[in-house]
Order: structure tokens, then C-alpha cells, then sequence
């Protein structure tokens, strides 16, 4: 099979209360630089440019910011109570009144946060684990610890790593089982947390400093909170892999921060709440450790390491929406995903996502009958979400986008159901 290839994309930032700096050329083989752009820490959006030397001039890219996110800019701006500007030069923009709005309130937060918990689950990755943990002790905020659960390892590489490099520093637990399992590594640090709030991260994540202040934030967005999701944006897009992946559709779900619930923050959309993937996802999530606990927590016959595959955290998102709590996407909470590089293991992650998310399906339906009759009249929209290239799920890919990776994820959502049915066999 001949498939398209993409040329790599670097991947930079840039804070505009500072001077924009040079952009230097990359590497002739990068196709384009994309760059998050940052407002006082916040993200307001991305910018795509070329990589000739003009471009990445400070005077030119600086008008090529404000063509594209003035908006944003000056909304921002607004909500700091501060001055607009008429346009952006390489001086970035500077503010002479103090300490900007936005970071004055996240100051005043954190001399009052609660601990938190964050439960980082592995397996077999000891670098992966490493790093991601150098990210989370680098985290501004004053009271948290942190859970290793090392699920079912053949190695004592991620043990050894903890003990040599961490056991010095009390933020930092380790928890081994002999039990493989995403689902069932997360309820046991569930249940060794402390925290009022518990946090979830995968080893192949790496958070921005502000990452675990901004989840926590978010659980004051709304009265009754259960769950708060973060922006995961791509850490490397150097493989047609990995460009691919944010095709399907990634992790990322936009700049603006979303309140659901089945209230007054319902959406209009004919498939809500039954398209779990749009509260966010189980890469950067976080709870209120009382009710996830009171709710169960992750259903075991869900996720990596049982025949379903994944679902698992969105089966968490769903279950806890439809019962009447509230789910935040806190777009500020910013985190840095590693997608696998290699084709073959994205073919084999777009079927499993197939499989977890027909799998949730049929949970949740099995343990909610009364709303069998709901998701059978979404059927027909739903069908139309999947299949049509001018859908929200698909407009975003490109005509070199594999068309296997299309009849992969439709093959996992016919399957997802017995694999759910198999799961339940297997551990009745």
C-alpha cells in the first residue's frame, strides 16, 4: 500500500507579554512551524507558518500574529481589564499597571489550594515515566503528591528508577501490581490518593508548570463539578503518523474552556452527551476524589490490557454527566502528548479507539436501560458523524489522510460490543 507522506512540522512557543524572539530556520526536511502563542501563560491560539528566513523575522511573523488572532488578543485583554492595542510589533505587549488580572487571581488561588493527587500509571517505560515526572515536580502549585502505579512490569527498571532518582522527595509514591491493567493501576492510586482532588496523567504526557494549577481551577467553574479535563496538545509532529493522528482528531479540543451538564450548558448537538470524546480525554483528567470514588471509579472491564481495549475514561466522563454532575474542558490546563511514530502502531491505536468507544457504548446502555431509546434515535446522526466528509470528526482531514485508517475504526466499533461482552466474561 502506497501512503502520502508528510514532512515534519517544528513545533515552538511564544509568550507575547515578552519581545518576540528570532525564529531561526530549522532543518531543511521541516515542512512548517507551528507555534502556540501565549498570552500572560494562556494559550489563545496557533499559528502555521512557512520556514523561510522572512517569515520568521520578528517585524514580519509579530503582523502575522495579529492578522490571525487580533480577536483573541484583545479579548484576553478585556478580561485583564487592560488597555487594546491597535497592533502587535516584535516588543510584544507590555502592560505598566502591575500584575495583569488573569495572573493576580491564579496568586491568589493557589495561597488557598487544596491537595491535590496526580496518579501516573505505567508500564515498561522507565524513560517515559522519568520524564513525565521531571515535568510534574517542576508544577507551581504548593500541595500535591504524586502515585506511580507500575502495572504488571517484567522489569524492576521503573521501580529502580523511583528508588534511586526520587526516593528523597516525599511528593513522589510508587505502587506495583502483579495485575496488568490502565483501569485497574488508576483505582488503585485512587484509592492510595490523599488529595481532594485527583488527577490523572499518562506517562507519555508532559505538562506545562501551570498544568495541575489549572485543573484544579477548573473545578470552580461550575456548582457541582465532577470532573475537569485539560488541553493536550501534540509534543512532536515529525512522523506522517503523528500528523495523521491529530487528523483523526487528537486530543486537542480548542482554546476556549467548555462547562456540560444536562442543564443549562446541554449542547444543541442531536448526538450530546453520547459522543463522550468531546468532554476531553483520559491523557490529562482530573476528579473530585469523593464523588469518582462514590461513582466506582474506572470500570475495570474497560481500558488497555482487556479485550475492549480503551473507553474507559470516557465511560468516566459519560457516567458522570448523565447523573447530573457537571464536566469542565479547562482549555488553560496545558499538556504535551507523545503520539506513537510509527504507522503500524497507529492503525492499531485508531482500532482500538473503535473498539473502547462502541465498548463504553454498550456499558453504559447495560447499565442505563432507560436510555436505549435515547441513542437509538441519535443512530442515524451518529452514523452521518462517522461516515460524512463534512462532518465535525471529518473535515479536518487531508486528501492524503489513509483511507485504511477510516475502515480500521469502523471495523473497531463493530466489534467493540462483543469485545465488552468478553470482558465481562473474563472477569465475572
Amino acid at each position: 500500500m502506497s501512503i502520502a507522506e508528510h514532512s515534519p512540522v517544528r513545533l515552538l512557543e511564544i509568550e507575547l507579554s515578552e519581545s518576540l524572539p528570532d525564529l531561526f530556520a530549522p532543518s531543511s526536511h521541516h515542512a512548517q512551524t507551528h507555534i502556540l502563542v501565549r498570552l500572560h501563560t494562556r494559550p489563545i491560539g496557533r499559528l502555521r507558518l512557512g520556514n523561510s528566513s522572512w517569515e520568521l523575522r520578528p517585524s514580519n511573523y509579530s503582523r502575522t500574529i495579529w492578522t490571525e488572532l487580533a480577536e483573541n488578543i484583545q479579548a484576553h485583554l478585556r478580561e485583564d481589564g487592560l488597555p487594546a492595542i491597535r497592533d502587535l510589533d516584535e516588543a510584544g505587549i507590555q502592560t505598566e499597571t502591575g500584575l495583569p488580572r488573569c495572573l493576580s487571581a491564579r496568586q491568589q488561588f493557589l495561597s488557598c489550594a487544596p491537595l491535590a493527587s496526580v496518579v501516573v500509571p505505567t508500564r515498561n517505560r522507565p524513560r517515559r515515566i522519568s520524564t513525565c515526572l521531571e515535568s510534574l515536580l517542576r508544577q507551581q502549585y504548593p500541595r500535591y503528591e504524586i502515585i506511580v502505579v507500575d502495572s504488571a512490569p517484567s522489569t524492576s527498571e521503573t521501580h529502580d528508577l523511583i528508588r534511586d532518582t526520587y526516593a528523597a522527595d516525599p511528593r513522589v509514591d510508587y505502587i506495583r501490581t502483579d495485575r496488568a491493567g490502565a483501569s485497574r493501576a488508576r483505582n488503585l492510586g485512587l484509592l492510595r490518593a490523599h488529595g481532594d482532588i485527583v488527577a490523572f496523567l499518562d506517562d507519555d504526557v508532559v505538562v506545562d508548570p501551570h498544568w495541575l494549577t489549572e485543573m484544579v481551577r477548573g473545578f470552580g467553574a461550575g456548582p457541582c463539578v465532577a470532573c475537569v479535563t485539560g488541553a493536550v496538545l501534540p509534543a512532536k509532529l515529525d512522523t506522517s503518523a503523528q500528523v495523521w493522528f491529530e487528523e483523526f482528531g487528537g486530543f486537542f479540543k480548542g482554546f476556549d474552556s467548555q462547562l456540560f451538564d444536562m442543564g443549562d450548558n446541554r449542547r444543541s448537538n442531536a448526538l450530546y452527551p453520547y459522543l463522550p470524546g468531546a468532554f476531553g480525554t483520559g491523557a490529562s483528567m482530573a476528579f473530585r476524589t469523593m464523588v469518582l470514588r462514590a461513582a466506582g471509579g474506572f470500570d475495570e472491564t474497560l481500558g488497555p490490557s482487556t479485550p475492549t481495549r480503551g473507553g474507559e475514561d470516557l465511560a468516566a466522563f459519560l457516567q458522570l454527566v448523565t447523573r447530573g454532575y457537571q464536566l469542565v474542558y479547562q482549555a488553560t490546563a496545558i499538556s504535551y502528548h507523545l503520539h506513537r511514530s510509527e504507522y503500524s502502531d497507529l492503525r492499531s491505536t485508531i482500532y482500538s479507539y473503535g473498539i473502547g468507544l462502541s465498548a463504553l457504548m454498550v456499558r453504559h446502555l447495560v447499565n442505563n436501560p432507560r436510555e436505549v431509546r435515547q441513542v437509538l434515535r441519535r443512530l442515524p446522526g451518529g452514523l452521518q458523524y462517522l461516515l460524512s466528509p463534512h462532518s465535525k470528526k471529518n473535515a479536518g482531514k487531508t486528501r492524503g489522510y489513509p483511507r485504511e485508517l477510516i475502515a480500521l475504526e469502523l471495523g473497531g466499533l463493530f466489534v467493540g460490543p462483543f469485545a465488552y461482552l468478553l470482558s465481562r466474561l473474563q472477569n465475572a
